[in-house]
């Protein structure tokens, strides 16, 4: 755990390298601005987590895909069938830890 802590903390410039580098694509992340860096990276936990709220702003917190991507997405994810149940479709309604979707 210790070691993932150090790892995620160096990705995320939370703490700045005392030496060294970490490249990502051929780019060294300290030549980045921390919100391009930060917002080009994702942590995926191995649990996973649904957040109060609609279905499309858990796929889609800041909205920046269209319709047609998370559509997309979710047929890719194998759950476009089960969303197509739903009457409210990308607007279903999360419960508080995703309860109502099991």
């Amino acid at each position: 755990m210790f070691k993932f802590c150090s790892l995620t903390l160096a990705l995320f410039r939370i703490i700045e390298p005392a030496q060294g580098k970490i490249i990502i694509d051929g780019i060294d992340i300290t030549s980045m601005g921390l919100h391009e860096l930060r917002s080009r990276l994702t942590i995926i936990p191995q649990d996973p987590v649904l957040l109060s709220g609609t279905l499309r702003f858990n796929l889609d917190p800041f909205n920046n895909f269209n319709d047609s991507e998370l559509w997309s997405s979710l047929e890719e994810a194998h759950l476009k069938q089960f969303v197509e149940t739903k009457p409210e479709g990308l607007n279903y309604e999360i419960s508080e830890g995703g309860e109502n979707m099991r």
